[in-house]
């Protein structure tokens, strides 16, 4: 007998040291609410005085409690619930008036199957939720920036488009020039810090998931799965997902928690499917569910999903802001008008990052480049070539088809092809596409000179540019020598 009462007053003390050695508050009641026990760490939290703590009448201790919460009204009503129904688990957040926020969570306390009281405990959470907002605050400035300077671009862009025929017509495409390197520029410079933050964002993110498993006090076992999972979100590649995918797999999930007895909203499938899982990798997700806090963890999981993929989006904006910014710069680069060596292939790459907005709906642009040799030219005449053809194309097929652009040296020329398989030229008009002033295009579309320009610019470089047309094959072609000198 006395070893057995040796191990119990062992077993007590282990009890006593785990309880003081934890980083919640924790409060023992019985099933009426009187006070039966607490640790340290609850006092310390709720800065109650010793005059309060070592009265033996609780009301006082209760009342100080009470006067430092925000909502003490809410506090006492909770705690009357739970005293109406012994079983109830319970998990909320308390606001104080000093700023301070607790995450408190009550479960019964039992004896052999009796339900003898109530263990509450209390979790000062306000330095991680501070955390949180700040992230949150951060990331809503940046989509907001990035939001501000694509919509200063896109603007800058329209202008452009709209005044490039009259420059074009009066031979002021310099101003163009400096014009678009003085957009590209007031862009660079805020885009490099936005790129810049969202990077350093993504890596505490990436980094923080620990943290987050202890925030959510589970169980080892759980903490792994968790763990596992918020890997599996980090390592899903966003952009590889089409939104026909996403819905499938949006409700294949949403079957298959119904299957395992989760009578969830579709909005958590559609939110699962949005951060990479599907009915075939889900099990981590229906471990947690399985938790009598499984709701809560999967919201904070959703959380955590969902902000990385907003951090993924801006990521993949800046980058697509930056590549249209260099772009711009090689488009109106600084020699305009001079005669340098230029790269065909990389200038017509260029043109088509420039018309990406126009392409990117339902056309697919195939190219089938040959190694070609430095051409001496007026490179931005031709990438104005590069723009027309292309631009006509697009026209023709109402934004669905195809193009293949084709570049080739034969016998000392350079061959370059755009094929599109739109409805193709009227025969009736073929003989009139070089006309100056003739369009098939709506008043306010184009007035008939692009062509006529794309023309002259071509012979100037001792070139020619020809074309076939039939129902579903438009081509045309440029010839431009290698070795030829340029004419004014």
């Amino acid at each position: 007998m006395k070893y057995k009462i040796l191990s119990h007053v062992e077993s007590f003390s282990l009890l006593l040291a785990t309880l003081e050695s934890t980083a919640d508050g924790i409060l023992v009641v019985d099933n009426t609410g009187k006070i039966l026990g607490y640790n340290k760490r609850f006092i310390d939290l709720w800065h109650i005085p010793p005059e309060v703590e070592q009265q033996e009448n609780d009301e006082p201790a209760l009342n100080y409690v009470l006067s430092q919460l925000i909502d003490p009204v809410s506090f006492v009503e909770k705690v009357k619930e739970l005293y109406k129904d012994l079983t109830k688990e319970s998990f909320d957040t308390l606001l104080f008036k000093d700023g301070r926020i607790f995450e408190r969570y009550s479960i019964p306390q039992q004896i052999e199957g009796k339900i003898v009281g109530r263990v509450w405990s209390f979790r000062d959470v306000t330095e991680k939720v501070k955390a949180i907002r700040q992230l949150e605050q951060y990331k809503e400035n940046l989509e907001h920036l990035v939001n501000e300077r694509t919509q200063e671009l896109v603007t800058a862009l329209d202008t452009l488009k709209q005044n490039q025929l009259q420059l074009i017509q009066s031979e002021k495409m310099a101003s163009l020039g400096q014009l678009i390197t003085g957009i590209a520029h007031e862009v660079n410079t805020p885009l490099g810090a936005i790129i810049a933050g969202i990077g350093e964002i993504e890596k505490y993110y990436s980094s923080s998931t620990q943290v987050d498993v202890e925030f959510l006090n589970l169980a080892e076992s759980e903490k792994t799965i968790y763990h596992d999972l918020c890997t599996q979100i980090l390592s899903f590649n966003y952009a590889g997902q089409s939104t026909k995918e996403r819905r499938s797999a949006a409700k294949l999930i949403s079957e298959k928690l119904v299957a395992n007895g989760f009578d969830l909203s579709s909005t958590l499938s559609k939110d699962l499917a949005s951060m990479g899982f599907t009915d075939q990798n889900m099990d981590g997700v229906l471990s947690i569910l399985k938790n009598p806090n499984g709701n809560y963890v999967i919201e904070f999981l959703k959380q955590f999903g969902i902000n990385y993929l907003h951090i993924k989006n801006i990521k993949v904006a800046g980058s697509r802001i930056s590549s249209l910014v260099s772009a711009l710069r090689s488009y109106s680069r600084a020699d305009a008008g001079t005669i340098t060596e230029t790269d065909i292939c990389n200038d017509i790459d260029t043109t088509i990052t420039i018309l990406h907005n126009k392409l990117k709906y339902g056309i697919n642009v195939i190219t089938n480049y040959q190694p070609l040799p430095k051409f001496l030219c007026r490179a931005e005449q031709l990438i104005q070539v590069w723009t027309n053809i292309l631009n006509n194309a697009i026209y023709s097929m109402k934004g669905n088809g195809q193009i293949i652009i084709t570049t080739s040296l034969q016998e000392n020329n350079i061959i370059v092809e755009f094929e599109d398989n739109g409805p193709g030229i009227s025969p009736e008009l073929i003989p009139r596409i070089f006309e100056p002033y003739f369009t098939t295009k709506p008043r306010g579309e184009g007035i008939g000179i692009g062509l006529t320009i794309c023309q002259k610019i071509i012979k100037t470089h001792n070139g020619q540019i020809t074309f076939t047309s039939r129902p579903g094959a438009t081509c045309f072609k440029i010839t431009l020598p290698v070795i030829a000198s340029v004419t004014t």
